[in-house]
């Protein structure tokens, strides 16, 4: 099913499947090992480089991971994290498109 998934859902889903198995999930903030580099995840998610390094910059830029190194990923926000993974909104973006301003400018308002 990674041939339908945006970048986002792909990365997202992909750090939350190498949580699980050590358990690192179950406490905000704990650091865990990637034990791919960026070339190795883009070919295993069937994608660019580029994109996935750009990926982790976003996730990174919206506060949802941090990663002190760059085999480490810090999960600082997982209800984000999981909803990238299933396509939905986070972070930034999310606010723009509720913020009052947006649905003003929307329904015609000021």
């Amino acid at each position: 099913m990674l041939g339908r998934k945006s970048t986002e859902e792909k990365l997202a889903a992909f750090i939350l499947e190498f949580c699980r198995p050590s358990g690192a999930l179950s406490g905000l903030g704990r650091e865990i090992h990637l034990p791919m580099r960026r070339s190795d995840i883009a070919e295993y998610l069937a994608l660019t480089t580029e994109s996935v390094s750009r990926e982790f910059s976003r996730l990174k830029r919206d506060r949802i991971i941090a990663m002190p190194r760059p085999s480490r990923v810090v999960v600082l926000n997982r209800p984000a994290l999981e909803a990238a993974a299933r396509g939905q909104k986070h972070g930034a973006a999310a606010r723009r498109e509720t913020s009052p301003d947006s649905l003003g400018s929307r329904y015609g308002g000021a």
